[in-house]
């Protein structure tokens, strides 16, 4: 018996937005100010070239593992980022490809990155026309896309470089339904539409902007293969244009993150891929600001740089004061919820109990804090003022030597400074029984954030790090 016919999903014209403000990231506009002003501070230490190539290599690297053109360890691919697209750093069975042939493809997108820069700076207009030689370059080294016979069986066609579609490339989905993309005699006219339509999108809003314009071209898919690389190079041209940073999928996000991202923007949900844009921002400005200086060449030159960051230290004062009572109002806030925590634990636990406490600068966690730092690539300053609160859960039925309940679980959240006092920010993070917690990111906390919504994010963050704390000691049982 023949199976039944699945309709396709219908290719749809590209649309606008109603309410770009509306999908907005409202902690970037802080974070571009912060990321301004690290920009200025890497460049006066020299390190901010160094910073922006490996980005740009990360990016090179990270761009072809989502679309499988290879795998490559993560071991070898931090080497890469760290010391450049050399084949002799690449070790047997490291990549899936030959190591000279990945050096090839690497060039290829750095190049890509580099013509993007190139828009970015004002030397070359946005255009249909730089598109065609953007995918022409990303694509260089790939002879043929996949394709389809007529009968419906797999093969291999000539991938044109840089020329639009000349047959469809509608992709089977896992469910067996036919995803179909604009057909190639409405691709010209579609792209110019795209390009028409972000030109009206709000200016101030890069990571709504990026987001629509990653998944309208995606929607097109106006090349025979290659879209996807385009789709991240032209995102991260808006995003770098808009004060930020090259978008980074990370492999790991792929099949959790951008794809279903992607699904939903084809439901017509664009915030999933606007949020994600936002995370991976965070990601690069936090690991800017990880961005330690030089080393010195002695120790002269060593007590000299220590003196100016002392009498620098001292010239900031109110940003320090400021910082040291907006923590302390967050800290309060934190211990609100934490208590909230607790009476719903002496509730549907009443063999359980907790204790809720604050404590001040506390010098016998600085150890702890600094594994955190180190996990999350960050540089704590606990020479100022930080706030650790904690939530102790005891069980009642249980005591130690001394006869006290036994501390079953702990929970630690830590407020403290990063980086300068200057750059006025700060940092928000979790330990579960002095560890770290692996599936929760920091919540970067700078100073020219209103509070409100400062507040509001902190909130959530700290919901969704206790929910993961709970589940982790959960685990235990």
């Amino acid at each position: 018996m023949r199976p039944p016919r699945r309709t396709p999903v219908p290719w749809r014209t590209i649309e606008g937005l109603t309410d770009p403000h509306g999908l907005a990231v409202p902690e970037l506009r802080a974070f571009t100010r912060l990321w301004q002003r690290q920009r200025s501070r890497m460049r006066e230490h020299g390190n901010l070239e160094p910073f922006e190539e490996q980005l740009a290599r990360r990016w090179s690297i990270e761009t072809g593992v989502i679309e499988r053109l290879y795998d490559i360890s993560r071991g070898a691919t931090d080497t890469l980022v760290k010391h450049g697209f050399i084949a002799s750093l690449v070790a047997h069975g490291e990549a899936t490809v030959d190591a000279d042939d990945l050096m090839e493809i690497l060039g290829d997108h750095s190049g890509g990155l580099d013509m993007v820069m190139d828009v970015v700076a004002g030397n070359r207009p946005f255009s249909a026309g730089w598109i065609k030689e953007l995918h022409a370059l990303l694509t260089r080294h790939q002879t043929h896309a996949p394709g389809r016979m007529q009968d419906g069986r797999r093969t291999e066609i000539p991938l044109l470089h840089g020329e639009f579609k000349v047959r469809p490339n509608n992709p089977r989905r896992p469910d067996g339904l036919v995803h179909e993309y604009c057909p190639p005699e409405h691709v010209r006219s579609e792209i110019d539409r795209l390009l028409a339509m972000f030109a009206e999108l709000p200016p101030d809003l890069p990571e709504v902007r990026a987001a629509w314009l990653h998944h309208r071209f995606v929607q097109i898919h106006p090349f025979q293969d290659g879209n996807g690389r385009v789709a991240r190079a032209i995102t991260s041209f808006e995003l770098v244009r808009g004060g930020l940073f090259p978008f980074i999928v990370e492999r790991h996000e792929r099949d959790t993150e951008y794809f279903p991202a992607l699904e939903a923007a084809d439901a017509g949900d664009l915030r999933p891929l606007v949020e994600m844009i936002g995370r991976a921002m965070t990601r690069c400005l936090r690991a800017a600001l990880a961005t330690r200086n030089p080393v010195a060449s002695g120790s002269q030159p060593a007590i000299a740089a220590a003196r100016a960051k002392i009498q620098a230290r001292r010239s900031v004062t109110g940003v320090r004061e400021e910082m040291r009572t907006r923590l302390q109002r967050l800290a309060t806030e934190v211990l609100t919820q934490l208590e909230s925590v607790n009476q719903r634990l002496v509730v549907q636990l009443p063999d359980m109990g907790a204790v809720v406490a604050r404590h001040e600068s506390p010098r016998e966690l600085h150890a702890e804090i600094m594994t955190l730092a180190d996990g999350g690539n960050y540089l704590p300053n606990l020479r100022e003022y930080h706030v650790v609160c904690t939530l102790v859960l005891e069980d009642s039925d249980a005591s130690d030597a001394t006869g006290a309940a036994e501390v079953v679980a702990e929970v630690a959240i830590v407020l403290h400074p990063i980086v300068e006092p200057a750059l006025g920010v700060a940092i928000a993070n979790i330990l579960l029984d002095h560890r770290p917690l692996p599936d929760i990111e920091p919540l970067l906390l700078p100073l020219d954030e209103q509070e409100q919504p400062q507040s509001q994010r902190l909130s959530a963050w700290l919901e969704t790090a206790l929910g993961h704390a709970i589940t982790r000691w959960t685990d235990t049982l």
